[in-house]
C-alpha cells in the first residue's frame, strides 16, 4: 500500500521552511551538469538553522575581489543534541532500531534533566548498570516494547557486585601480584576457584532476572589482560588462553540454562571473531568505539565485516550493538567527556553507522560519549524517521560502486563507503532527513550516509 512519508508518532510533522526551498534551489544548482562553475556547500549551525556557503573553483574567474573562505574541518557544522521527547512511543513506527548504553547511570541522576525514565524509554534497547535508581516501571509504561539490559563487569565488578566477592577471585601475575584494570579496579580472574566469580554473577542475576530481558557482560574478551596467571600456575601461555575462555563459555551456557528467554550479549570491545566459541549461547555482541579509533580499525569496511559476521554466526534472534562514539580523531577521555558540540566528522560518522546498522535487521545504533562515559540522552533528527517496513534485503553497487542502500515503504537509506562523492538521481522528490532539503538529486560525501524520505505518495 502506497504511503507518505512521515515522522513518527513520537514527534509533529516537520513544516518546510522558506530556507528550505533557497536551499533546495541552491542544492539543485550544485548537483547541475558536470561543468557547473559553482559548489554548494550546505552546512548546519544548529539543529533548525543552516548556513550556504558558495565557493567558486580556482580556474573561475572570482565574481568578487576576496572569496569567501572553506570552514575549518575542526568547526564545520557544529551542533548540539537535542533531548528525546518524553511521549509514549508508537508501536506503529517503523525507524532505525536504537540503543542506549547507559551503564553509567551516575553521569544520568546527576545531570538535571527531568523525566530521565520516559525519555530513556525512547530507544529500543537500553542497557542499565544494576544499580540505577530509576522506575523500570514508568519506562516500560512508556515503550511497553522496550528491550531492558542489565550490565554486568566482568572483568571487575562494581556496586552491589561486589558484595560476597572473594580476594582469592582477584586476578593476579605469576608472582601474586594483583591486577588492576585502567579504570583503577582489580581484576576478577573467572577460572579461579572452580569459577567461583562466573557462579557469583548468575547468583546475583538470579536475584533480578525478573526485572531484566537480557545482559551485556561487558568486557568478555576473548584473551584474557596481559600478564594475568589465569590457571595460577606460574607460567604464562596459551592454558591461560583456554582457562580464560573456558570460564567464559561456561557463564554463557549457564546463562543461557538459567534465563532461556533472555538476550544474552557481550562486549569485548571489538566484536568476536568468526568462529568463535561464545556465540554457541550469545544472540550477538557490541561493536563499542565503531568507526573510532580507540579499539581499532576505525573504517566502514570492518564494521560492515563485524556485524555480518555476528549476525551469521549469533543465536536467534541474532542482536548487533554498534555503538559510535566521540572517541575519534584521537579526541582524549577527558575531551569526551567535557564535549559540549559535534564536529561535522562526529554527525559523519554518526550517519554512517546509523545507516549501516538498516542495512541488516539484526542491528541496533547507538552514540555517545565513548568507554567509560556511556551513560547519554542524545538525540538527533534521523532518530525521529519513520522509514516504514524494509521491501527486502539491502543492494550493493546500487548508486555506483561501493554504495550500500535498502528500500523502504516511506524511502530509501544509501550509504556511500568510498573515498569519493557520489551522486544520486530519484525519480520523485525525496527529503533528506539530515539536511532537512528536498529535491531529486542528491550529493553524498565520502565515507557518508543519507536517509532520503519519499514526499508524498511512493507511485
Amino acid at each position: 500500500m502506497d504511503r507518505p512519508f512521515r515522522w513518527s508518532g513520537r514527534r509533529a510533522a516537520m513544516r518546510k521552511a522558506p530556507m528550505a526551498i533557497l536551499l533546495s534551489m541552491l542544492f539543485l544548482a550544485a548537483c547541475g551538469s558536470p561543468g557547473t562553475p559553482r559548489v554548494v556547500v550546505v552546512t548546519a549551525t544548529s539543529v533548525r538553522q543552516m548556513v550556504v556557503v558558495t565557493t567558486t573553483p580556482a580556474d573561475t574567474p572570482e565574481p568578487a575581489p576576496t572569496p569567501t573562505p572553506e570552514p575549518s574541518a575542526a568547526t564545520v557544522n557544529p551542533l548540539a543534541w537535542q533531548l528525546p521527547p518524553t511521549t509514549p512511543v508508537d508501536s506503529e513506527r517503523r525507524g532505525p532500531r536504537l540503543v542506549n548504553y547507559a551503564h553509567r547511570y551516575d553521569l544520568l541522576v546527576t545531570s538535571g534533566i527531568p523525566d530521565i525514565e520516559e525519555r530513556l524509554a525512547q530507544w529500543d534497547v537500553i542497557i542499565l548498570n544494576p544499580d540505577h535508581h530509576l522506575s523500570l516501571d514508568r519506562i516500560r509504561q512508556t515503550n511497553p516494547d522496550i528491550r531492558i539490559l542489565v550490565w554486568i563487569p566482568l572483568q571487575g565488578p562494581s556496586g552491589s557486585l561486589y558484595d560476597g566477592f572473594r580476594p582469592s577471585w582477584n586476578c593476579r601475575t605469576v608472582d601474586g601480584t594483583t591486577l588492576i584494570a585502567p579504570w583503577n579496579e582489580p581484576l576478577a580472574n573467572p577460572y579461579a576457584d572452580d569459577c567461583g566469580y562466573v557462579y557469583h554473577v548468575l547468583d546475583y542475576l538470579q536475584d533480578r532476572h525478573q526485572h531484566y530481558d537480557g545482559v551485556l557482560y561487558d568486557c568478555m574478551w576473548m584473551h584474557p589482560r596481559s600478564g594475568a596467571d589465569i590457571n595460577e600456575d606460574g607460567r604464562l601461555d596459551d592454558l591461560d588462553v583456554q582457562a580464560f575462555q573456558s570460564a567464559m563459555l561456561t557463564l554463557l551456557r549457564e546463562t543461557r540454562q538459567r534465563f532461556p528467554g533472555w538476550i544474552i550479549t557481550g562486549n569485548g570491545g571489538l566484536p568476536w571473531p568468526p568462529g568463535s566459541a561464545y556465540y554457541q549461547y550469545a544472540n550477538g555482541n557490541m561493536h563499542e568505539n565503531a568507526l573510532g579509533d580507540q579499539f581499532g580499525d576505525p573504517g566502514w569496511s570492518y564494521m560492515w565485516w563485524a556485524y555480518n559476521t555476528v549476525t551469521a554466526e549469533s543465536q536467534e534472534p541474532p542482536c548487533h550493538f554498534i555503538n559510535v562514539d566521540v572517541r575519534a580523531s584521537t579526541r582524549s577521555q577527558t575531551q569526551a567527556a567535557h564535549l559540549n558540540l559535534l564536529t561535522e566528522d562526529d554527525l559523519r560518522r554518526l550517519r554512517l553507522g546509523l545507516v549501516g546498522s538498516m542495512l541488516l535487521d539484526s542491528g541496533y545504533f547507538g552514540f555517545d560519549r565513548g568507554d567509560c562515559l556511556h551513560g547519554q540522552l542524545w538525540w538527533f533528527d534521523e532518530y525521529d524517521v519513520d522509514v516504514g517496513d524494509a521491501l527486502g534485503p539491502y543492494s550493493q553497487d546500487l548508486y555506483g560502486p561501493g554504495t550500500f542502500s535498502r528500500e523502504f515503504e516511506n524511502g530509501v537509506v544509501i550509504l556511500n563507503g568510498t573515498d569519493s562523492p557520489i551522486r544520486v538521481e530519484l525519480d520523485t522528490t525525496h527529503l533528506d532527513v539530515s539536511l532537512r532539503l528536498e529535491a531529486t538529486t542528491f550529493l553524498i560525501p565520502p565515507n557518508d550516509a543519507r536517509i532520503l524520505l519519499v514526499v508524498g505518495d511512493r507511485e
